[in-house]
């Protein structure tokens, strides 16, 4: 079953939480609180915060890694 939010997607390309949020440079805790319901506390509903985008394209270009359109975002 694929990732279904932008979190589970990027996460996955980039080795998890823990990687994506070194990347973001965050707690590990707050990258895998982005994925909690939106509603929860301190939930996002898998979106990333789009002030983090520059840092994951970044890593991704240096690394020559392909990040499609719109994984980023949710949907």
């Amino acid at each position: 079953m694929p990732p279904k939010t932008a979190v589970e997607r990027i996460g996955k390309k980039v080795g998890g939480f823990a990687n994506l949020s070194r990347i973001c440079g965050v707690h590990t805790s707050t990258a895998s609180n982005w994925n909690r319901p939106a509603g929860a506390r301190n939930g996002r509903g898998g979106a990333i915060p789009d002030r983090y985008f520059p840092l994951i394209v970044r890593w991704f270009a240096q690394r020559g890694k392909r990040l499609r359109r719109g994984e980023l975002i949710n949907g």
